[in-house]
């Protein structure tokens, strides 16, 4: 017990340095969104810029388009990151765990060029179509980068975050004992029911974490968007650098604002997390 007191109290100065970091960071930006920048003589607090950003249709248009296709990856990928990972713990395939790591460890910025060069309309799959004879010309490639859609933008997403899942989801699986299974089948259930009964209660807050994790992620992502993602609508954390790298220092509160939206949004998605973690799973946890 002492030794671990000692360990917190260790970290306790660099923990606290990182914290009083973020703080001021943070209330720095909530500052400045409310109008008071005194670098540049704005002293006056006021709602303008929350009042315009919140009634413009760029915002609205952004807010949809990112809660799009961070929804539909996110979902993706814990779905594919789940059957992997039962695959590889079913299987122990050591390969494909070790392909996950190395995939994981990729930059967002680096698989945003390779999903570029690969959908593009003279990228290399509309090249090989093109050299099978599968299409006239490379016109005819569907457009798959900055599409409307966010098509390019949810296969970035999800070839990124499906490994991050399914190699969380593997060292979880490799904890839970196979007599659980192998009674579940002494019992007369069958492989769906054997899953849906015991593995995905044992695994569902690790679920639950790993899809809040990659949602706000890509929600609030800016490397990707700006690499596949339309000129309109911007994705929110585009948008926020746009007004952020502005020569007018006046247009700093309306990246500020934007910031504000996006940690807002990590937040309430922090707060589902929490009500449907202790209505879930405490719930079923109680019942057994």
């Amino acid at each position: 017990m002492r030794k671990k007191r000692l360990a917190y109290l260790y970290v306790a100065p660099l923990t606290a340095f990182i914290l009083l970091i973020v703080f001021l960071s943070i209330s720095e930006s909530i500052k400045q969104s409310f109008g008071i920048f005194e670098a540049i003589g704005m002293n006056e607090f006021t709602l303008k810029y929350y009042k315009e950003v919140l009634s413009g249709e760029e915002f609205k248009n952004s807010f949809i388009f990112c809660l799009r296709y961070s929804l539909i990856s996110s979902a993706i990928s814990v779905i594919l990151g789940t059957v992997i990972a039962i695959y590889i713990k079913r299987n122990n395939d050591n390969f494909s765990y070790s392909v996950l790591r190395l995939s994981i460890i990729i930059p967002h910025m680096v698989v945003g060029f390779i999903i570029f060069g690969m959908l593009s309309k003279t990228g290399l799959i509309s090249r090989i179509l093109y050299s099978l004879g599968l299409i006239n010309s490379m016109d005819q490639f569907p457009n798959l980068i900055y599409d409307r859609d966010g098509i390019s933008l949810i296969i970035s997403f999800v070839y990124k975050e499906f490994c991050f899942i399914a190699f969380t989801l593997v060292a979880v699986l490799k904890r839970i004992k196979d007599e659980y299974r192998d009674q579940s089948y002494v019992l007369g259930a069958n492989k769906i029911k054997t899953f849906f009964y015991v593995t995905l209660p044992m695994i569902l807050p690790n679920i639950l974490y790993s899809f809040i994790v990659i949602f706000s992620f890509s929600f609030s992502s800016y490397e990707l968007s700006n690499i596949l993602g339309p000129s309109t609508p911007k994705s929110l954390a585009t948008i926020a650098y746009n007004y952020y790298t502005s020569p007018l220092l006046t247009d700093r509160p309306y990246a500020m604002v934007y910031n504000s939206i996006l940690l807002l949004v990590g937040l309430v998605a922090f707060i589902i997390f929490v009500l449907v973690y202790r209505k879930v799973v405490i719930k079923e946890a109680t019942y057994e």
